[in-house]
């Protein structure tokens, strides 16, 4: 049952999305100045590394929301082939949204417009070459099948879902297996020390217990959030971990992937039986606190065979002539062997 007060008890809901506008005059925007890209996706990046931290959904649709297309972001030449929530957040800005649907109903056409934000009592009138009113974000939704809901009970279950399933699996230390599934389903584990298995584009809730949560032989494009307790975490290609509260461990898995610990003492293994084929990246290290694995790479034993090269505020980690994860955030300076176990 959801708490009002507490945003890691909310169930999503698939399939479904809200579109909050700042009109003219509204607090916030007005006090965003640099309207440079720059500046508003650092501040856009904040926010969502702030809520993927809390384990909650980020601001901005998943980038395998159903039905998602046509996105274009002003600024973001990306955003159609890498959404991000960037792309669909403005804080710098006046606007609102036209919603267009098509003469069959079977698509939705968003389009936020606006301007940038001034300071309050200036009024500034909007012309064609000063702070014109443009298209900031648009996108189109396809109508999606309606998905089926059920429910476990509160005994051990063993389930097997197989497309666009909503499943709640209640107490007990449960198994759903979603790698034979067709993919798209929203999975709660609820109480007990639950296993949940992703395939393609599978959304997997740990929720209480010490779970383990595993797309290492899923399809891509799953998302994995461990919830309260000491979680176990998988990754395959492509896929989105978060541990959220408890003392987890993340496995990068094996390219593309982006992780979150959340809070506690997490331990990221950023290679594991060999190195990854192509770079991982660790959203939210925290030095003295976490710890990064580099495990099973012939020829490194030791902190000594660990290459680690500034990227900007970031570093790059490499080990026995592979690239392996990118930490963001990390100065390089600030790494030492106590933050890394290899063997």
């Amino acid at each position: 049952m959801a708490t009002i007060n507490d945003p890691k008890t909310y169930k999503v809901v698939p399939n479904t999305l809200s579109i909050v506008d700042g009109p003219i005059g509204s607090g916030g925007p007005d006090t965003i100045t640099d309207h440079s890209f720059a500046n508003i996706k650092a501040i856009s990046d904040a926010l969502a590394a702030k809520q993927i931290g809390n384990n909650v959904n980020p601001i901005g649709l998943d980038p395998n929301f159903p039905g998602l297309r046509n996105l274009v972001r002003e600024g973001d030449p990306t955003a159609s082939t890498s959404p991000k929530p960037f792309d669909f957040y403005s804080p710098d800005t006046f606007n609102y949204t036209v919603f267009d649907v098509s003469a069959d109903g079977k698509s939705l056409n968003i389009n936020v417009e606006g301007v940038n934000s001034y300071a309050a009592d200036t009024n500034p009138e909007p012309s064609t070459t000063v702070n014109p009113i443009r298209s900031i974000v648009s996108f189109t939704l396809d109508a999606a099948p309606v998905p089926t809901v059920s429910a476990g009970n509160a005994g051990n279950d063993k389930i097997v879902p197989t497309s666009l399933q909503t499943i709640f699996t209640d107490g007990g230390d449960d198994l759903v297996d979603g790698i034979v599934g067709k993919g798209d389903n929203r999975i709660y584990g609820g109480d007990g020390n639950d296993e949940l298995l992703a395939g393609l584009r599978d959304r997997l809730f740990g929720e209480n217990g010490d779970d383990t949560l595993d797309a290492s032989q899923g399809k891509g494009g799953n998302r994995l959030y461990g919830g309260a307790g000491n979680d176990t975490l998988y990754a395959g290609t492509n896929d989105f971990l978060s541990g959220g509260d408890g003392n987890d461990t993340l496995y990068a898995g094996k390219g593309g992937n982006t992780l979150y610990g959340g809070a506690g003492a997490d331990r990221f293994y950023l290679a594991y039986n060999g190195a990854p084929t192509s770079t991982n990246t660790v959203a939210d290290f925290e030095v003295g606190i976490d710890k990064l694995l580099i495990l099973g790479i012939a020829g490194v034993s030791d902190f000594s065979k660990v290459t680690l090269t500034a990227k900007g505020t970031d570093t790059l980690v490499a080990a026995g002539g592979k690239d392996l994860a990118l930490l963001t955030g990390i100065g390089s300076s600030s790494l030492n062997a106590s933050s890394f176990a290899v063997a």
